[in-house]
């Protein structure tokens, strides 16, 4: 079953990726930042996985407590990054952060 996520992630983020070197420069940006949402969502489920083979909780207090704050962090990072090293400009970093959370959420 978890074949399926990969193969649809590998289906879905080639062909973004493909079309984001040829849209213009404008567009190429939150281009970007939807694909790095949607590989977000793959590793923030990887993550979980490794956090509910060593926490001490079962399924459901992983579900509840851990799996949302690693989510947010995972999707927030990016954004911080882009935020500290390259702009600062509030309408940048909100279309950006939208960007983000559409990828994370389409897969």
């Amino acid at each position: 079953m978890d074949a399926l996520i990969y193969i649809l992630f590998v289906a879905i983020f080639i062909p973004i990726l493909l079309m984001a070197c040829l849209v213009e420069k404008k567009a190429r940006q939150p281009m970007i930042f939807f694909l790095i949402g949607i590989f977000l969502s793959v590793f923030a489920s990887e993550i979980n996985a490794y956090l509910r083979s060593i926490l001490p909780m079962d399924t459901f207090e992983i579900t509840i407590v851990v799996t949302p704050i690693t989510e947010e962090i995972a999707k927030a990072l990016p954004v911080m990054y882009f935020a500290f090293l390259f702009s600062d400009k509030r309408e940048t970093l909100i279309s950006l952060s939208i960007a983000t959370g559409i990828g994370f959420a389409i897969l």
